[in-house]
């Protein structure tokens, strides 16, 4: 298959995050983060859950946004606590489960919903299946969650947003339909 072939079936149009954006407050790269240091790793501040594995599903975007929640959460309440990402694939219709979706998708729903059950509550298939929220099992809850488009590229703005906290983040994945190893250039970076 061709480049534009393998985009056609597997890739979003990343048009279509800003259009659905549009209404939304967004952050334009207006930081101020002197205090950053150069790299920032939360794994050695004990706020990483384990590595994960979504399988033979589209859920990235799924594992993006728990992946936020989870260490969020390990920040303000000091409990590290592995969220469902099968209930947000189940759940958050405004996606398509295995088939792909937006992790701010995911926020919102975790907000309406009250909260996310545990990944021992609520296990990953690795399957599409009906949402089966239970508000007893919310264990997890946010309130809010911020949006970046990063326009120019800029490094250190995502150094500055990660430095906050851990993030949630959707990248062009062209670059990867033919990758076998070593370091990904990013060649095919693409903007709205």
């Amino acid at each position: 298959m061709t480049l534009e072939e393998l985009s056609k079936m597997y890739l979003q149009d990343p048009k279509d995050v800003y259009v659905n954006m549009a209404n939304k407050k967004m952050k334009k790269e207006k930081f101020s983060c002197d205090d950053a240091p150069a790299s920032w790793d939360w794994r050695k501040k004990g706020v990483i859950t384990e590595v994960k594995n979504q399988g033979h599903c589209g859920s990235g975007w799924a594992f993006s946004a728990t992946g936020a929640i989870e260490a969020t959460n390990a920040i303000v309440t000091g409990n590290l606590v592995s969220v469902s990402e099968q209930e947000i694939i189940d759940c958050v219709y405004k996606a398509s489960g295995c088939e792909g979706g937006y992790h701010f998708h995911a926020f919102e729903w975790v907000i309406e919903n009250g909260g996310i059950a545990t990944k021992v509550d609520y296990p990953y298939t690795a399957e599409n299946g009906p949402c089966r929220a239970n508000l007893e099992q919310n264990t997890v809850t946010i309130v809010s969650f911020d949006g970046l488009i990063i326009t120019n590229y800029s490094s250190a703005a995502l150094l500055c947003a990660t430095f906050e906290q851990p993030i949630s983040a959707a990248m062009d994945g062209r670059d990867f339909f033919f990758y076998t190893d070593g370091v990904c250039d990013g060649g095919n970076c693409s903007s709205p």
